[in-house]
């Protein structure tokens, strides 16, 4: 599988890409908030643990606000090892008392799914996918624009299909890659 870190690129690319999508709706409060994210998945359907990758922007940083955020992760299974690549839009609420904040949220999108073979270059056919995920994340503001804190929530992918082709000759089966997520996250406020 790929290190998430090269992807990093892509990534600020596409949270830029929310920062202008969102940014009409900043007129009326004109600061933002960028998060990123990095934990794991508790799959559900005996996959390994897989490393989450995730950066969200919010606009307004504060109240109601529409966020946008792209986000992989990877897993894998006895001979699999499957990547699963989300964009996401939703509504988040953001409120603080002294320098603690909470913050729900609840989005949806496209996940872009691949799978391959491990020690082999042959290719395993994985569906793409309706996804959604509700959050929570508890933040600390350690400096002004700056906070760090976790989040959970559950990502469910609306059930991919694997397509194994000449390697078992069987109909394609439905994979159950939904799980509980912990991240660590870092905020940045502007």
């Amino acid at each position: 599988m790929s290190d998430p870190g090269d992807d990093l690129l892509k990534y600020i690319s596409l949270a830029l890409f929310a920062i202008l999508t969102c940014a009409p709706s900043a007129v009326a409060q004109p600061r933002a908030a960028i998060t990123a994210d990095f934990g794991v998945v508790a799959v559900e359907q005996g996959l390994e643990t897989a490393r989450l990758l995730r950066a969200t922007a919010r606009i307004p940083a504060r109240g109601w606000a529409g966020a946008v955020a792209v986000g992989r992760f990877e897993t894998e299974s006895r001979f699999l090892e499957f990547t699963f690549t989300r964009m996401l839009g939703g509504v988040a609420y953001s409120g603080s008392v002294g320098r603690l904040g909470i913050s729900p949220a609840f989005l949806a999108g496209y996940a872009f799914n691949s799978a391959d073979v491990k020690g082999s270059a042959q290719q395993v056919k994985l569906t793409n996918c309706f996804t959604w995920e509700p959050e929570i994340a508890l933040m600390l503001q350690v400096l002004r624009h700056v906070g760090i804190g976790g989040s959970a929530g559950y990502i469910s992918l609306r059930r991919p299909k694997v397509d194994f082709g000449n390697l078992r000759g069987s109909p394609p089966e439905i994979l159950r890659a939904d799980g509980f997520v912990a991240a660590v996250r870092v905020e940045l406020v502007f």
